[in-house]
């Protein structure tokens, strides 16, 4: 249907909502007879297991679970190259395939996360091969909005996963959208049907700007 390929990111801090968020739009793009692709990160592959892993305060040794702590510096270092097998094998692939690729979280979480624990120009040095979206959408929702939010997931609570941490998340979030020409901020605190909403009109604006017919 649409003239191009298209690379279109979510970006928010945890509770904040992306995942719902991503896949609705990826139903409802599909419905339109759009091809359509909901991605995630970190993702399935062999890096991006292992930083779930970290992530949860977990690694599997000798198939034995033991906690491990990792420095955080090594942790951006397998989010850089998560990253780039994500976008060598999966995104770019499709996006030149003439796809609408969403992804959930991108390059802007590290520079959010992991700028807390290192320098910002190394982790920004360290995922310049990143290209930018077509597209980035921030849902930004109030960081205790955000922890109660991510109590009902009922899984083990990962280490980003504290308010003192994400109220910095969410800063560093914010200074870095200033210099995003093609970010959209969105007040992710109400329902899920307002936000999804804005979501959908700054998307389909985007996407009609490259041809799309929605």
């Amino acid at each position: 249907m649409g003239k191009k390929g298209v690379f279109i990111v979510l970006e928010g801090i945890d509770g904040s909502g992306t995942t719902t968020i991503g896949k609705m739009l990826e139903a409802e793009l599909k419905d339109k007879g759009v091809k359509c692709y909901y991605t995630f990160e970190p993702t399935m592959g062999p890096i991006g297991s292992l930083i779930k892993n970290i992530l949860s305060k977990r690694v599997v040794m000798n198939s034995r679970e033991r906690v491990q702590y990792v420095d955080q510096r090594a942790v951006a270092l397998l989010f850089a190259a998560d990253r780039i097998d994500h976008l060598e094998n999966e995104v770019l692939p499709l996006v030149k395939k003439g796809f609408v690729v969403i992804s959930d979280r991108y390059k802007f979480s590290s520079y959010a996360y992991q700028s807390m624990f290192a320098p910002e120009e190394w982790v920004n040095r360290i995922n310049e091969f990143a290209v930018d979206p077509d597209l980035l959408i921030f849902l930004d929702v109030d960081v205790d909005t955000g922890i109660k939010r991510v109590g009902f997931r009922g899984n083990v609570r990962e280490i980003y996963e504290r308010t003192d941490l994400l109220k910095r998340v969410r800063k560093n979030y914010l200074g870095h959208l200033k210099k995003c020409r093609f970010a959209t901020i969105i007040d992710a605190n109400r329902t899920l049907d307002e936000v999804y909403l804005d979501v959908r009109e700054s998307t389909f604006e985007r996407l009609r700007g490259y041809g799309y017919k929605i």
